[in-house]
């Protein structure tokens, strides 16, 4: 932690080291009572000239989560929720449909994001559209995604599970959460330059001043205003200027008396502040009600946020009184930030693992937070989100540059260290392990449960199958259109033609949907896909009962015949593989 002048030379610093990364940030270090650092940095629209200055709006992203939970904890202090009661003691009588298990789902289950729930889609991304929109509670319905995890025993990040706390407090409130939220924080902490729903429409100077921000790329290649909303809105939608951002934050840091303005008394504080969630050691604290801890730093914690083309983070010390806040319309590194302001957490070097160490974490992990079930099952394994460990003291991560070619060091039980030296960079790792002694799951950026090897085998060759096929299909219709040009025989071509079509014609959903780019994608979009894959399944299994049908009848040379074998083999590849990864299942979430 640095001097006030210490910590204004190295920010500045980091902002000229990074020039070339930043289109326009924002950062505000302070106390409860003083700014000690304030800048606003760049420029909202390069072409245009437009300086970033004070009365520039961002979005915080999941930041704004941290309105639920502060609201929550208010209402909880006036006695109208109960942290410990089920979930659907408040909500509406056969709200959720998709439960697993019939254990309670608590607030604090919410807050730690230990409902169980996998991640939520159709209906949950952000529309480009206003008029598409919907309201929180029929988005909530519609959206619904599956529970995967029994209630309490899984950390999975949960967009939705925040936006239905959110309702909840809609409904315990009797009023819309947005209009909740400025009668009960901005209005009490004077925060005029933030709005929260999902369309901005409750404040419409910060819809206005949001129409002069662009967002710009890893090389600063322009985006444009990338503008969209969040029906959810509840789990990610706050945008503001840097000084409302800031109000909040020191809201959350106690006064001399150990409260705030945001509750009537400090235990309520005190109480928001306490531990709901460790990590497997019993020991280290993982999360607050809501509030992730930084275990790289002393009793640091708050909350991380991304929209499309925008970042956002407030961390604060409430032992210290310090904090900071910071968003940009850049990829810049916010986190680089928090060294400048708190104490960094001492850990022991570590030893390396041994040979029979590291083969107890070898294996494929996949992380929770992801879709398990539903026509984007595949993401489990094949969407960027697994960790890879070799027993030959390697560790790979699919999405993760950093962890490529790092040593895992032991610090203690169930802590770890990964190390790249190469890449200047280390990092806590929390591990669990089962009866025989292999790691079952690890905490890195969130938790990762261990994959059967032989599973993921199998559904890697599968899905590899998969893509092959449809290439394939595609390959064979160029064939049939060069062959039809040629004037050659091509026994059932229409029949054919159209599992060549079908097939071929899944390809497009099927790299839509492994790039991610289905983020953006309407629920009517989404139906419209599924359906697609449902019609080539269909096609594809009609196919080879005809072609059973005709076989006998059918007078082909053996070219001819491994043409139609192979266009049977291909479709029955690509239907079970529909049907295994229930990408026609446009229902599950």
């Amino acid at each position: 932690m640095l001097t006030e002048d210490g910590l204004s030379r190295a920010i500045d610093g980091y902002l000229a080291d990074n020039k070339e990364d930043i289109a326009a940030i924002s950062v505000a270090v302070f106390t409860k009572r003083e700014i000690l650092y304030e800048n606003t940095y760049g420029y909202i629209d390069i072409a245009k000239g437009l300086e970033n200055e004070k009365d520039a709006v961002l979005e915080w992203g999941s930041v704004t989560k941290l309105l639920v939970w502060v609201s929550v904890m208010q209402l909880v202090e006036r006695g109208q929720i109960d942290l410990d009661k089920d979930i659907r003691d408040y909500l509406p009588d056969g709200f959720l449909r998709k439960l697993k298990y019939d254990e309670k789902i608590t607030l604090v289950h919410l807050m730690n994001h230990t409902a169980g729930f996998q991640e939520a889609s159709a209906y949950f991304n952000e529309e480009t559209d206003s008029a598409d929109l919907l309201s929180l509670e029929e988005c909530l319905r519609l959206s619904e995604p599956m529970q995967i995890f029994r209630p309490g025993e899984t950390s999975a990040y949960s967009n939705w599970g925040a936006a239905l706390a959110g309702y909840i407090v809609e409904r315990v409130s009797g009023k819309p959460f947005y209009e909740y939220v400025h009668e009960n924080i901005f209005a009490v902490l004077g925060m005029e330059h933030t709005a929260l729903n999902a369309d901005l429409s409750d404040n419409t100077w910060v819809q206005k001043q949001r129409q002069n921000v662009h967002c710009y790329g890893p090389e600063l290649e322009d985006m444009g205003l990338c503008i969209s909303f969040i029906p959810a809105y509840p789990c990610g939608s706050a945008t503001g200027t840097i000084g409302d951002l800031t109000l909040f934050a020191q809201a959350l840091l106690p006064d001399d008396a150990g409260g705030s303005p945001l509750f009537d008394s400090p235990q309520t504080l005190t109480a928001l502040y306490t531990p709901t969630l460790y990590y497997p050691d019993g020991n280290t604290v993982n999360n607050r009600h809501g509030f992730w801890e930084r275990i790289a730093y002393v009793d640091v914690f708050g909350h991380d946020g991304g929209t499309t083309g925008m970042s956002a983070t407030l961390m604060i010390n409430p032992t210290e009184g310090i904090g900071y806040v910071a968003f940009t319309n850049s990829f810049a590194d916010l986190g680089s930030l928090a060294p400048m302001v708190f104490k960094s957490r001492t850990f022991p070097e570590g030893t390396t693992l041994t040979p029979e160490e590291y083969e107890r974490f070898a294996g494929v992990y996949a992380d929770t937070r992801g879709i398990w079930a539903g026509f984007l099952k595949a993401d489990k394994f094949l969407g960027g989100n697994i960790i890879k460990i070799s027993s030959d003291g390697k560790t790979v991560s699919t999405d993760s540059t950093m962890w490529q070619g790092a040593t895992i060091k032991k610090i203690e039980e169930n802590i770890y260290l990964v190390v790249n030296e190469e890449a200047e960079f280390s990092e806590i790792v929390f591990a669990t392990f089962d009866e025989t002694g292999t790691a079952k799951t690890i905490y890195f950026a969130g938790e990762s449960i261990r994959v059967d090897k032989t599973t993921y085998a199998v559904e890697s060759i599968l899905f590899a199958l998969f893509i092959g096929s449809l290439i394939l299909s595609a390959l064979m219709l160029i064939a049939w259109v060069v062959g039809l040009l040629r004037k050659k025989r091509f026994p059932f071509s229409k029949a054919r033609l159209s599992v060549y079509l079908t097939t071929v014609l899944t390809l497009l959903p099927t790299v839509y949907l492994q790039s991610g780019a289905w983020v953006g994608t309407s629920y009517s979009g989404l139906v419209c896909l599924c359906l697609i894959y449902l019609l080539a399944a269909i096609v594809a299994l009609l196919y080879i009962v005809f072609l059973f049908i005709k076989w006998s009848k059918t007078e082909t040379t053996k070219w001819e015949r491994a043409y139609l074998i192979t266009t049977g083999i291909t479709g029955l590849i690509v239907a079970f593989n529909i049907f295994y990864w229930q990408i026609w299942m446009f229902w599950l979430y």
